[in-house]
């Protein structure tokens, strides 16, 4: 499976998509836990809720969920599945639809949320990438469907023809590829910064900072 996020200022733009996808006889909404039938009922009563945090500059929480070519659900399954995948990012009280696709050659699915709950709380959007590869994994074995590599283990392989060739030629693993392992094993401790740069230095590892007296700029 593979998993896209967005976060928007517009309730109706993304609505105004989906239910013309409805009308074109390509979707239909499959789920939803609000009270509005149209367009403009369900952007209206989002709208409300999202008054609650007038400073949130992109209230609208927007997921697709892809199969593989082939590979097929049904609307109580991929239901399940957007159950499980709200409640995991956080926003098991929050007001949500789901809608169904059917204009591409792979199945998929379209969450629409609101970031503010009914209690006026805001949804973190902290590691929502990383929240959702997680869960895509898990939907992989629990549905049987075809296994995606998560986007750090595919860049992880992801080497230069330069780099290629050096490794042909001398069989040792390239430093840029050993430095990005030594970097991700610690990220996946979340340390803080003093133990990140600790924990490369003990590698091997020298960090080096950029800026001036008064700000960083950046770390390499």
């Amino acid at each position: 499976m593979i998993g896209k996020i967005s976060k928007g200022q517009s309730f109706s733009g993304v609505l105004r998509y989906l239910e013309n996808k409805v009308s074109q006889g390509v979707g239909t909404r499959i789920g939803s836990n609000m009270y509005g039938k149209s367009e403009k009922q369900l952007s209206n009563e989002f709208e409300i809720v999202a008054s609650q945090r007038p400073n949130l500059g992109k209230p609208v929480f927007h997921a697709s969920l892809n199969l593989a070519p082939g590979e097929k659900l049904s609307d109580k399954q991929f239901m399940g599945m957007a159950h499980k995948y709200m409640n995991e990012m956080g926003f098991s009280e929050n007001q949500f639809l789901v809608y169904r696709h059917f204009d591409r050659e792979h199945d998929h699915i379209h969450i629409v949320a609101n970031r503010v709950n009914m209690a006026g709380k805001t949804v973190t959007d902290k590691n929502d990438f990383r929240k959702t590869e997680a869960i895509l994994r898990s939907f992989e074995q629990e549905y049987g469907l075809k296994k995606v590599e998560n986007s750090h283990e595919s860049k992880a392989k992801q080497l230069s023809k330069g780099q290629v060739e050096y490794y042909r030629r001398t069989g040792d693993v390239p430093a840029k590829t050993q430095i990005a392992a030594i970097i991700d094993d610690s990220l996946q401790k979340q340390p803080s910064l003093p133990k990140f740069i600790d924990d490369l230095q003990k590698n091997g590892v020298n960090v080096v900072f950029h800026g001036n007296t008064q700000k960083t700029f950046g770390i390499s």
